[in-house]
């Protein structure tokens, strides 16, 4: 995989527990679940569609959870820093 992102490119995330980072009434996941002072780790979208690349993340990642996604050029505006560390 590049080390650039694309504009557009999808990063994902499995959010668990849930229990403690999702925010039942709004149907969100809570700014915790972004919040570590080593960094996220986030799975990249690369070539894959958008299910594939979903499905891949339950199956190394089972059990129950939220998957969420961001575009990079999202991430840009925040600003967040989003680095390739395979």
């Amino acid at each position: 995989m590049h080390e650039e992102f694309q504009p557009d490119e999808r990063l994902y995330r499995k959010i668990r527990p849930l229990e403690q980072f999702w925010d039942s009434e709004s149907q969100r996941p809570t700014s915790g679940a972004f919040k570590d002072r080593n960094g996220l780790s986030v799975d990249r979208q690369g070539q894959r569609q958008n299910n594939d690349a979903i499905n891949q993340l339950n199956s190394r990642l089972p059990g129950i959870g939220a998957i969420v996604s961001v575009e990079y050029q999202q991430c840009m505006k925040i600003p967040v820093l989003v680095a390739y560390k395979p």
